[in-house]
C-alpha cells in the first residue's frame, strides 16, 4: 500500500531538495580586453589579457569551453604569441587536461579552448572572474590601436550548454610617445635653427630698447 507524505512531510522534502539543489546563477557573463599598459612606445610591448567575469565562483556556472577571435590593428601592432590560463585545465600537462587550438591571421587571433574535466573537478577549480588567455603584442606602428573581441562558437558551460553573454569590452592601447616629434632632415633642422636664433634675436633686441 503506498501511502502519500502529509503536508508537513512534503515541505519537509521540498525544503531538504531546496537545500541540496544548485544554486540558480542570474544574469550572463562579460569578456574584457585588458591592456597591460594604456600607451606604448614605439617597438615597445603590450600584453592583453582576455577576462571572463560573471561565472559561479566555485559553483555553476563553470566554462568549459570558448572560442573567441582577438583582431587587432596590424598598421600598429604584430602578435607575438600567447599564454593559456590555467582555469580550464593544463593542455601540456603528461595527461592533458584541455585541448587548445591557436591560428593566426592577418590582423586577428582565433583561441580555441576545451576543458577535459569532469564538472564536479571544473566547478571546483574555477573562480568567477579569471583570464582565458593572454596575448602579446610588440608596437611596429604608431596611433590609437583598436583590440576586439568576438564569438566563432557560443561559450559553453560545465555541461557544454550554451552561456549567456552580456557584454563584450573592447580596448585601445596608444602607440607612440606622449609628444611624437616627427624627425628632422638636414634642411628641417637648419630651418628650425635658424627660426630659434631668429626668436632670440628679436627677444634680445627688445631686452635692450
Amino acid at each position: 500500500m503506498m501511502h502519500r507524505p502529509t503536508g508537513s512531510a512534503a515541505a519537509a522534502l521540498l525544503l531538504t531538495a531546496a537545500f541540496f539543489a544548485p544554486a540558480a546563477h542570474a544574469g550572463g557573463v562579460t569578456l574584457e580586453l585588458v591592456p597591460s599598459v594604456p600607451m606604448v612606445e614605439p617597438g615597445g610591448s603590450v600584453d592583453v589579457d582576455v577576462v571572463i567575469s560573471g561565472l559561479g565562483d566555485l559553483a555553476a556556472p563553470a566554462l568549459r569551453t570558448y572560442d573567441l577571435v582577438l583582431a587587432y590593428d596590424p598598421a600598429v601592432f604584430t602578435f607575438t604569441g600567447e599564454a593559456i590560463g590555467p582555469f580550464l585545465g593544463d593542455d601540456m600537462a603528461m595527461v592533458p587536461e584541455s585541448v587548445v587550438t591557436v591560428m593566426t591571421g592577418a590582423g586577428d587571433v582565433n583561441v580555441l579552448q576545451v576543458s577535459l574535466f569532469d564538472p564536479p573537478t571544473l566547478i571546483a577549480q574555477q573562480p568567477g572572474t579569471f583570464t582565458l588567455f593572454t596575448a602579446s603584442f610588440d608596437a611596429t606602428g604608431a596611433g590609437d590601436g583598436a583590440f576586439t573581441l568576438s564569438l566563432n562558437a557560443d561559450l559553453g558551460d560545465e555541461l557544454a550548454d550554451p552561456l549567456t553573454l552580456d557584454e563584450i569590452i573592447d580596448t585601445v592601447v596608444s602607440a607612440g610617445t606622449p609628444l611624437d616629434i616627427p624627425v628632422l632632415g638636414p634642411w628641417g633642422l637648419g630651418l628650425l635653427i635658424s627660426l630659434l636664433l631668429g626668436f632670440g634675436l628679436t627677444r634680445l633686441r627688445r631686452a635692450r630698447r
